[in-house]
């Protein structure tokens, strides 16, 4: 603290101010073409005190020699302290190529700077398409093969005008499929064939070469191709409808497609089977195999009421893949009684039953169990009584009764879920 008064003291007896602090020189950080006008030049700066004058000096690689100096700069954006400016008119020079780029910089408080190779000006005619299109943009499994057409440009440097360029390769590219060259016309414009294996797209590009020389590579957008595949058909019949558990159901069909020449099979073909027993929960079953004319017959076992769906993959993408379904086939799951009893009461008015009833391996939560009677233990089965059972499927009932005769329990699945059952008949006096 001192040290400080002291020093304020001095200066207020000399008359003298205390030096200001100078800004640092600017900073040239780079210096580089504009990539969508490559006849200007772009430059950042970092200047403490703001950017008073920039001046560009083009420099050809090959000779050393200054072709072309600028001071004409308008600012283009400012972060701060760190700038960058462009150009306000287009460089003319006599050859395409690229050329280094010394910078000077004076900043507002007459600070100078200056960086030898700064950046670079690509002074090259940038290319670009248009007009391009694919024909047909859909192939089919007799017509593999379009055509990509479409029209080469320049953009030149010296005053951005936009022409055609004539008399250069143009590569054709499909994916997947082969490639090709073709030439631009007068115009500019160009067409060749392209073969594709696959739906996919194509696209064109110019590949920068030695026999136009400052004219940069570009390409065209990817256009897309499809298919339009060969129609395919397939059938599937089951020869039953219903069925209980355990049980099998014979599967038959015929997988065909249609060529030019017309339908033909799918021979020898290896196809999928897959059991559905919901829209979306389809389990596979089988992977067998069709004969000579694409026909098939097979067995299989339906664990529960579902549909059979069955399905081939062409193997080849311009041959469409069929696939066919069965209708719902119902299958009964097992249902019996374990146990069932009747006795007369005690007063002799009336006849006890019971039971118990199981279910394997679905179970619903109860079951509705109809209560029988037979004179004579023959049908008809008059039904006396419907009764429920409990959660671990037991009933029982009391039925008024003093007629001597047989009882039984009857089981009918609602909805059509499990097979029928029917207890053991049991003889009361």
């Amino acid at each position: 603290m001192a040290i400080a008064v002291a020093t304020a003291a001095v200066v207020g007896a000399t008359g003298l101010s205390a030096p200001a602090f100078a800004a640092d020189p600017p900073i040239i950080n780079w210096a580089n073409s504009i990539d969508y006008d490559l006849g200007r030049l772009r430059v950042s700066v970092t200047s403490d005190s703001g950017v008073a004058s920039i001046r560009a000096h083009i420099v050809s690689y090959a000779t050393q020699q200054e072709v072309a100096v600028t001071d004409g700069f308008e600012i283009e954006s400012s972060n701060g302290e760190t700038s960058t400016w462009f150009t306000t008119n287009r460089f003319q020079l006599a050859q395409l190529g690229g050329y280094r780029v010394d910078i000077e910089v004076t900043d507002n408080d007459g600070q100078h700077t200056s960086r030898t190779d700064a950046g670079s000006l690509a002074y090259f005619v940038a290319t670009s398409f248009d007009r391009v299109a694919v024909k047909p943009a859909t192939m089919t499994y007799a017509r593999r093969e379009v055509t990509l057409s479409g029209r080469l440009l320049g953009r030149w440097p010296d005053d951005g005008h936009i022409a055609p360029l004539a008399g250069f390769p143009v590569n054709l590219s499909s994916y997947p499929g082969d490639f090709g060259v073709a030439t631009t016309r007068a115009d500019g414009t160009f067409s060749g064939p392209l073969h594709l294996d696959d739906a996919g797209s194509v696209y064109a590009y110019y590949s920068y070469d030695n026999d136009h020389i400052g004219y940069l590579s570009g390409n065209s957008a990817e256009l897309p191709v499809g298919i339009t595949p060969a129609s395919a058909r397939a059938t599937v019949t089951a020869n039953r409808a219903k069925v209980k558990a355990g049980e099998k159901v014979t599967l038959t069909g015929q997988l065909t497609w249609r060529s030019p020449d017309g339908w033909r099979p799918f021979a020898n073909k290896q196809f999928g089977v897959l059991f559905c027993y919901a829209e979306s929960a389809c389990p596979w079953s089988d992977y067998p195999t069709t004969d000579a004319e694409g026909r098939y017959q097979i067995e299989v076992t339906p664990f529960q009421t579902g549909f059979y769906r069955i399905g081939v993959n062409s193997g080849d993408p311009f041959i469409a893949s069929p696939s066919a379904q069965t209708g719902i086939i119902t299958v009964l799951q097992p249902a019996s009684f374990s146990s069932f009893f009747a006795t007369r009461t005690e007063d002799g008015t009336g006849v006890s039953v019971s039971g118990r009833m199981q279910f394997s391996p679905f179970s619903p939560q109860t079951a509705t169990v109809d209560i029988q009677y037979s004179p004579d233990g023959k049908a008809p089965w008059t039904t006396v009584r419907v009764v429920e059972t409990n959660w671990s499927y037991e009933f029982s009932t009391t039925i008024p009764s003093a007629q001597s005769g047989f009882w039984r329990a009857s089981f009918t699945s609602r909805p059509d879920f499990y097979q029928t059952a029917v207890s053991a008949k049991v003889k009361v006096v």
